[in-house]
């Protein structure tokens, strides 16, 4: 299991689908990595994939390692 932060800054730029082992109410803290790609698209593919066993709990989460927003760029809310 890794930590989240270390996975997002061994694949940096990459899209990661994780299988979150420790997590609390607002966020995943450690997790088991299932697959990453720079493309969105093959991520979205992929999660067909994701195992489906009822005898381990688990919760998935899709990420972006990376920066939300491009630098030079903001948002408006």
């Amino acid at each position: 299991m890794a930590a989240i932060e270390q996975l997002k800054a061994e694949y940096e730029g990459e899209w990661l689908i994780i299988l979150a082992t420790d997590w609390d109410k607002f966020s995943i803290k450690e997790g088991e990595l299932f697959y990453h790609s720079r493309d969105k698209d093959e991520i979205v593919r992929k999660m067909r994939d994701v195992p489906k066993d009822k005898n381990k709990k688990y919760h998935m989460a899709v990420l972006y390692a990376g920066p939300l927003v491009p630098e030079g760029m903001g948002t408006l809310l």
